[in-house]
């Protein structure tokens, strides 16, 4: 609910709290005789009592008070007990019109929660860049409007892990990936359009080789195109350009595209000639031998399965190109993980010893840890095997660990008859709610003692609504059916 409210931008002062906690208490009962007063500036006030969320804001101790807008954070520093003090702070964030100042963590939290963020980096003891910074607030209202979020941040230290040598510099973050802007900073106009054109077209974006080497770590799958020194007009910007065609495909993919003038970087994935298109997959790079002005033929080759496959290897996909599989695959094997747990690793290297014999069944092994992937695809728990059949899930309830049984269990489901109504989770039905035009769900439960009888009975008419264009599934998950409407089984 709080990253709902942030994400649309709505202004709200957050207090993190301990409801055992006799500080947290008194804080809570100060700030209940400011609560009309907020209303009238516009602030919703919210308290959360949750740990867990109080550490993904960066806070560690409570009570903490944090304030949003634009989906912009800004922690309090002051005393929560003395109302008045925080009143006066918080009338002076809602009077501000100034683009934010923030920390370095605030800022990984921004680019983590919001989609567009513009992000100034800069040194405020540097009147050229004091001057820019002035330049920039008067686009911020025209950004808001574009919901494209501005701040700056004043942190040497973070700029130099962007590979910015040189200040102020301004990057652009679209759904974590970051493009470097490389025009004249003082004028607004050509700052204004150049971000409202990476907003609403494809783009490739242009990065620093700091921030390629993080992306090729941290993301599956990332191609890029180096130029090496690159003047306007020139063949390398001709190409660029046609390659821009291809942008939107590749990001429905789950296929990040970015390119670098960059040469270092280059020598070091051995790039010997330019301009030269390198595929990471899982820091796994391959070139492309082909022809670079063809664009078709580009986008062919890097979505062609062979060209995805790393052979001997469970291919680590995010949520889109895990989509994308399943859409287009007929049986596919996942396996399910938080990223950083150990146990998870001993299994992984244990399912390593199978991947080839489910190819040779033409069988899909694939492994993600996207965060919140449990949410995503309603699992019981991580880490979790599951084999997919024409979109359909059945989770493995055995030993992670004993591969050749795995192994046995996959074949025996590959190789097995359907069950006629396919049982589906909640992740396959909202896919199947979106995708088929017909669709009919037996909704039931474990303690309905007469659900078996009538799902044999229903089983007789299946073929016969497969002839009319009416799929139809079983589920067994209690908390969707009650967000239907459906509260008596079966249904």
């Amino acid at each position: 609910m709080l990253d709902t409210m942030i994400k649309e931008g709505r202004v709200i002062a957050v207090l993190f709290y301990d409801n055992n906690d006799k500080k947290s208490q008194k804080v809570l009962e100060e700030l209940e005789n400011i609560d009309d007063e907020c209303d009238a500036l516009g602030i919703t006030f919210v308290k959360i009592d949750n740990p867990e969320e109080a550490v993904e804001y960066g806070i560690n101790k409570v009570p903490k008070l944090i304030y949003f807008e634009k989906g912009i954070p800004t922690i309090y520093e002051g005393n929560l007990e003395d109302e008045e003090k925080l009143l006066k702070w918080l009338t002076d964030q809602t009077s501000s019109d100034q683009i934010e100042d923030i920390t370095d963590e605030m800022l990984d939290l921004i680019i983590e929660k919001m989609p567009h963020v513009a992000v100034l980096f800069y040194d405020k003891d540097d009147k050229q860049d004091m001057r820019i910074l002035n330049e920039l607030e008067n686009i911020d209202d025209e950004l808001e409007k574009e919901g494209i979020v501005i701040v700056r941040i004043d942190n040497a230290a973070e700029a130099k892990e962007y590979g910015l040598d040189h200040l102020p510099a301004l990057i652009y973050f679209e759904n974590k990936i970051p493009a470097l802007y490389e025009g004249d900073l003082m004028n607004e106009d050509e700052v204004l359009e150049w971000l409202l054109v990476q907003k609403k077209t494809a783009t490739i974006e242009e990065v620093t080789d700091e921030i390629l080497v993080t992306l090729i770590n941290e993301h599956e799958y990332v191609v890029v195109f180096f130029t090496g020194p690159c003047e306007p007009g020139e063949t390398c910007e001709h190409t660029l350009n046609a390659l821009e065609s291809i942008d939107d495909e590749l990001d429905e993919a789950g296929i990040i595209f970015v390119t670098t003038e960059d040469t270092g970087i280059a020598k070091k994935y051995n790039v010997k000639t330019y301009p030269r298109l390198v595929f990471f997959r899982n820091r796994d790079p391959l070139h492309f031998t082909g022809d670079l002005d063809d664009e078709d033929e580009v986008l062919a080759w890097i979505t062609d399965d062979e060209t995805l496959e790393i052979p001997g290897k469970i291919e680590e996909v995010n949520v889109k190109m895990l989509d994308k599989i399943l859409a287009e695959n007929d049986h596919v094997v996942v396996f399910f993980y938080a990223e950083g747990d150990k146990k998870a690793q001993k299994i992984l290297n244990e399912l390593e010893n199978i991947d080839d014999e489910c190819e040779e069944k033409d069988i899909d092994f694939v492994k993600t840890s996207d965060d919140d992937i449990d949410k995503e695809y309603d699992l019981p728990g991580l880490p979790a095997l599951a084999f997919y059949r024409h979109k359909f899930r059945t989770i493995y309830t055995g030993d992670l660990m004993k591969e050749e049984e795995i192994l046995e269990w996959v074949i025996d489901l590959h190789e097995s008859t359907a069950d006629v109504i396919e049982s589906v989770d909640r992740k396959t039905l909202q896919v199947l709610i979106n995708d088929v035009e017909h669709l009919a769900v037996f909704f039931y439960d474990d303690e309905c003692e007469s659900c078996s009888d009538i799902l044999e009975e229903l089983e007789n008419i299946d073929d016969d609504s497969d002839k009319h264009g009416i799929q139809f599934v079983k589920s067994k998950d209690v908390k969707l059916a009650h967000e239907t409407g459906i509260f008596v089984f079966p249904a």
